[in-house]
C-alpha cells in the first residue's frame, strides 16, 4: 500500500490540492489520534468499516461483508488492480 500512498500523495502535491506541509500536518494529527506520536495507525487493518460496494457496515472480527460477500484481506491488491486495470483501458487507442 505504501506505492499506492505515495502516488496519491505526489497527485495531492502536483494537482495543487495540498501543500507538502500541510500534508504532513495531517499526517502528524492522524498518528496522534491513538494518543502515541508513533506513526503507525490506530487501525491498520486493511479491512474497512464499511462495504464500498453495498455501504453497509461490515461487522466486527468479519473480513468481509455479510450483504455481497466480498473479502477484504487483500483489499489493497486489488485497488492496485482496479488501477492497472484503469491504467491498461485509458492506454487503449480509440480509432
Amino acid at each position: 500500500m505504501n506505492l499506492l500512498t505515495e502516488a496519491l500523495v505526489r497527485l495531492s502535491i502536483n494537482q495543487g490540492l495540498a501543500k507538502p506541509r500541510h500534508l504532513a500536518e495531517l499526517i502528524r494529527e492522524i498518528d496522534l489520534e491513538d494518543g502515541t506520536q508513533d506513526g503507525q495507525l490506530k487501525n491498520a487493518s486493511s479491512v474497512p468499516d464499511w462495504c464500498p460496494e453495498r455501504e453497509a457496515k461490515v461487522p466486527p472480527g468479519k473480513a468481509y461483508c455479510v450483504f455481497c460477500g466480498e473479502h477484504f484481506e487483500d483489499a489493497a491488491d486489488r485497488i492496485l488492480e482496479l488501477i492497472d486495470r484503469e491504467l491498461h483501458d485509458e492506454s487503449r487507442v480509440v480509432s
